[in-house]
């Protein structure tokens, strides 16, 4: 009698019956079970399946490989005891013996691997009648009567590309049926045998399973519940202490769609609470408690909880809401603004906080500034939006491309939060505030706003520029957040208007002290901020400015009124200004600043025309191209005097550019 070690591989241990029957079918074909050890070839090896092919390929599927018609369908690849015949040196004597001897127990391989697939189908079966109960699998249930009625479950249809299809499912005793299958191998024997062999070895049935366990939310889903693996996880796991990231989320009008639908509001209110525990689970999130729709969560880094914020977004605008949800104001399905269902509002501050247990619950609760400033940046969220403090962006900003799936970034400015006040002083707690889109929700800014080139009409080769239609750009905008009141300028203040803007690039030169440096940065945001209306800071970079107005004469006054100023401060000029307006191509956030970003000639015109003053000059460029021929001076008002410096080839500017310098009215008075 062979040893255990000389077994054939079934994946499975077989009861005393099973294994008698696989013992009466060698002994029909006159051998033992491992002759080929024993005869003429002690070290021979043996032809059978090794447990990880069997694990990974199935045992059934093998087996199917080595009958006489695949064999014949597929002439160019036989079966794999052949191939792995030609891969080593046999004897041709003993040959046909070990082919036979690895067929039979490639047979009983396959009737340890029915065995094994009736356990699979028993417990499938159990899990799909636990699932039954679950409220999501309501809509399931009902579009299955006619079939339920009979005792079956929802049949899933495999087809496969040879124009096979496959029906499975389960009856009353749960015993496993199966329809025939019709393949076409004749066109492509190769590939229709390959899925003939697939379908024979696959699950037999795989439901569209909601994942969460209505039992066990607090799991991400239910297939982690009781893994060792989870558990082993689990046990290292602890709620968040010291510096922290607080979330504050709610859903947007809850109480309008609990008073027009309550019945669905119920099945929609476990979808939201499903997923938002399914998502922060995946994220090593900590559920400090809920307050009707609403969630206040703890992670141990802000990109854990920026992930969770993003990945929510995606899963609450595509999942399937109830359709009474989907025809209220605070619900309905948007596509082009992509939105669709509960529009949740998140706020995501990081800082340092102050934690104990509660006495009630025995979970850990946070106080502290960081607790009450992210409450505060939710409530300034509309929904389907996420902001966050720029301490918080700070934290991931470098990371947010390789781990967070390259979201859209807004710049909102700096805001006022609130204040608190004691018998001497008041704090003010003020933030700045950004945004976060998920990839696939976001709104191209840069394909919507600007020019884009077309062909002329009147057969010249001028191209001409004509504004984009943004109404064809799909994504989620949102208006202005709100806040007690904003100190800075934000994306949405930038100007765009007819796809025309004043770009104006300021040189800052003799300035190397760094808190000098500091002192006149805060004096020009302060500038521009007391102009009406404000200018925008696109970029500041070591004493180089890019700025955007909305005017020429603005942005003139404003390097004018600048210029005067400092000039008081310092004995020397410092500041070289020069300027442009005309069309960019194209405007949006930029990828890790969230600032508004121009593309286009007007920004490299603006640059050489700001490198050609002097220092203490502001500069005026007017590039002869789109129809300007002559040299006239602009007009910026009586306080402004225009003169013609001259007409200049710029450096890598294709065009001639003629370069107007400008002083205040009384400046020049002065110095004459």
């Amino acid at each position: 009698m062979s040893s255990n070690r000389n077994r054939p591989s079934m994946g499975m241990d077989m009861n005393h019956h099973e294994e008698h029957l696989r013992r009466l079918q060698y002994s029909v074909s006159g051998m033992k079970i491992d002759d080929s050890r024993s005869i003429d070839r002690p070290n021979a090896i043996r032809m059978r399946p090794s447990k990880r092919s069997t694990r990974r390929y199935g045992s059934a599927r093998m087996a199917a490989s080595c009958n006489e018609g695949d064999k014949a369908n597929r002439p160019d690849v036989n079966c794999w005891h052949d191939r792995r015949r030609r891969s080593l040196s046999f004897d041709e004597d003993d040959y046909e013996r070990r082919h036979l001897n690895a067929y039979h127990r490639h047979n009983s391989d396959q009737m340890a691997c029915s065995y094994q697939k009736e356990t699979a189908a028993s417990t499938d079966k159990a899990k799909f009648d636990r699932r039954e109960t679950h409220p999501q699998r309501q809509k399931f249930n009902n579009t299955d009567n006619s079939l339920r009625s009979s005792g079956r479950s929802k049949l899933t249809q495999y087809s496969s590309v040879s124009g096979g299809t496959e029906w499975h499912g389960h009856d009353q005793q749960h015993q496993h049926k199966k329809t025939t299958v019709q393949y076409n191998t004749a066109s492509n024997p190769i590939t229709g045998s390959y899925h003939q062999r697939f379908a024979s070895s696959s699950r037999y049935v795989r439901y569209d399973t909601f994942d969460d366990d209505a039992s066990r939310c607090t799991m991400a889903t239910s297939a982690q519940a009781l893994r060792p693996s989870a558990m082993k996880k689990a046990k290292g796991m602890a709620a968040p202490q010291g510096d922290v990231t607080i979330i504050f989320t709610d859903v947007q009008g809850s109480t309008s769609l609990w008073e027009a639908c309550p019945t669905d509001m119920k099945l929609a209110q476990d979808i939201h609470d499903v997923i938002m525990r399914q998502c922060y689970a995946n994220h090593n999130g900590y559920e400090i408690t809920t307050e009707g729709d609403a969630f206040i969560l703890a992670f141990h880094h802000p990109v854990d909880a920026l992930a969770f914020a993003l990945e929510a977004q995606v899963k609450l605008y595509e999942a399937d809401w109830p359709k009474s949800i989907l025809k209220h104001d605070d619900g309905k399905d948007e596509p082009m603004l992509k939105f669709r269902g509960f529009r949740v509002r998140f706020g995501v501050h990081h800082g340092h906080t102050q934690s104990k247990v509660h006495e009630m619950t025995r979970r850990t609760i946070y106080s502290g500034d960081t607790m009450k400033i992210a409450k505060e940046i939710e409530s300034m969220c509309h929904g389907g939006q996420i902001l966050c403090s720029m301490e918080t962006w700070i934290a991931v900003s470098g990371m947010a491309e390789r781990y967070l799936g390259r979201p859209q970034i807004l710049d909102c400015g700096e805001h006022l939060l609130f204040e608190t006040s004691d018998d001497a002083t008041t704090t003010k707690y003020i933030r700045r505030i950004i945004q976060l889109v998920p990839q696939q929700l976001a709104f191209d800014f840069f394909k919507a706003r600007g020019r884009i080139e077309v062909p002329p009409d009147d057969g010249t080769d001028t191209m001409k520029l004509e504004i984009k239609n943004s109404s064809l750009v799909q994504g989620r905008l949102f208006p202005p957040i709100i806040s007690k009141k904003q100190l800075t300028t934000g994306f949405l203040n930038a100007p765009y208007a007819n796809g025309r803007v004043t770009i104006s690039f300021m040189y800052c030169k003799g300035v190397k002290d760094a808190n000098s440096q500091e002192m006149i940065a805060k004096f020009v945001r302060k500038q521009l901020r007391a102009m009406k209306p404000p200018g925008y800071e696109c970029q500041e970079d070591n004493g180089c400015w890019m700025l955007a107005f909305d005017r020429m004469a603005a942005a003139v006054l404003f390097g004018l009124q600048l210029v005067s100023e400092i000039g008081k401060l310092y004995k020397n000029d410092i500041f070289k200004i020069g300027i442009v307006t005309g069309p960019f191509t194209s405007m949006g956030p930029h990828k890790t600043t969230g600032m508004a970003d121009y593309f286009g000639p007007i920004v490299n015109r603006a640059a050489r025309v700001a490198s050609n003053c002097e220092l203490g000059q502001v500069c005026v460029g007017i590039p002869f191209d789109n129809g300007v021929t002559g040299a006239d001076p602009p007009d910026f008002g009586p306080k402004v005097n225009v003169r013609l410096d001259g007409i200049k080839q710029l450096k890598g500017i294709s065009v001639d550019t003629a370069i107007f310098s400008c002083q205040l009215v009384q400046e020049v008075s002065a110095y004459y």
